[in-house]
């Protein structure tokens, strides 16, 4: 999601020179301390890193949800330190096949149900380390789906923050970006277009149906080999493996499709009856921005009348995927965070009103 270094720095100084450090209730922000941790979700092994307040009881606690390309823990930062200042505890750690944790982690093995196991198992750490009742989820990209699925499936999960996702299916999510990159490497409007028609095969399910599997076969060698002949070809999901004779190309194919594709976040928002913050950029080339925000509004407007929480959406105007926005003519190459990040994370968890321990 945000890289460390400069970018780490430059966000921190936002957050002190705003005044968000301060704590919730006005007193000074408690210091940090770190402490390395593992634990156990099913038969996997993850490693992790625990942010608690140093001094003070945290108020509540949160696990941090991977993106699709940043499986490490200290991917998310500068947000541990932030949300410490809250007054949060917070707990990051590898993605299984990734860093210190084991396991398989790529997604035609594992996928969104395993990717959820991991985070209740990471919330179910929270609470027997920090003894507080108030755990929430907090994914970034492709980890926002995830966490709508474990808050889905565990009703004692208390909140989620979804950082550039979490509405609507993930095949269109990578359409989305797949037709940027391809605007990004210069192709014209025809080729996009081409590769959308593309990109359409692969997201038909019929396509991974058991009893369609010589038709799929054929098609999936056909696509490959008309892939390779456009400039697009790069971009095609296809293009990771082609040297894998078609059995086994079908087979990834069907079980990245399986896992993460096919996910639809509307069912999970259905069952969601916790408070849920959206943060989206309006500039965001790898999730559709306008479609996610309509995705997760829905929600409201289904359960008018009812008690069920709100899901507050924020489109934050010019920032990108990582909710920064682009780097400054007379500062080239350093990049911020969007300045309505962190007041409004602060102030929606202040409204909420996370319960003490």
């Amino acid at each position: 999601m945000l890289r460390t270094g400069a970018r780490v720095a430059v966000g921190l100084c936002l957050l002190l020179a705003s005044g968000v450090g301060r704590a919730a209730d006005g007193g000074v922000a408690p210091a940090s301390r770190v402490e390395e941790v593992t634990f156990r979700s099913g038969d996997v092994t993850l490693a992790g890193t625990l942010w608690l307040p140093s001094g003070v009881a945290p108020r509540a606690a949160v696990v941090l949800l991977h993106d699709e390309d940043s499986g490490a823990r200290l991917s998310p930062e500068p947000y541990p330190a932030f949300l410490v200042q809250q007054g949060l505890a917070v707990l990051t750690y590898d993605r299984r096949g990734a860093g210190r944790s084991s396991g398989e982690g790529q997604p035609w093995v594992a996928g969104i149900d395993a990717w959820a196991d991991d985070g209740l198992a990471a919330a179910r750490l929270l609470r027997e380390r920090t003894g507080v009742r108030d755990v929430g989820l907090m994914g970034f990209g492709q980890g926002a789906w995830v966490a709508l699925h474990a808050a889905a499936r565990a009703p004692d999960v208390g909140f989620l923050v979804l950082v550039s996702g979490g509405g609507g299916p993930l095949w269109k999510q990578q359409e989305h970006r797949l037709r940027n990159e391809a605007r990004a490497k210069g192709l014209t409007g025809p080729e996009v277009v081409d590769l959308q028609e593309h990109l359409a095969t692969l997201h038909d399910a019929r396509l991974y149906a058991p009893e369609r599997e010589a038709k799929a076969l054929k098609t999936l060698d056909f696509q490959l080999k008309r892939a390779k002949r456009r400039r697009w070809y790069a971009v095609s999901p296809l293009s990771r493996f082609e040297e894998l004779p078609p059995p086994r190309l079908l087979e990834v194919q069907r079980g990245v499709w399986r896992n993460v594709l096919s996910h639809d976040s509307t069912e999970d928002l259905g069952r969601v009856r916790v408070p849920v913050l959206a943060l989206l950029g309006e500039l965001d080339e790898v999730t559709p921005t306008q479609a996610t925000a309509r995705a997760l509004s829905q929600r409201n407007a289904r359960d008018a009348g009812s008690e069920a929480p709100r899901v507050t959406v924020k489109v934050l105007r010019g920032a990108d995927h990582r909710l920064v926005l682009p780097a400054d003519a007379k500062r080239p190459g350093v990049e911020t965070l969007a300045e309505d990040v962190f007041p409004t994370l602060e102030g929606w968890l202040r409204e909420r009103g996370p319960a003490a321990p």
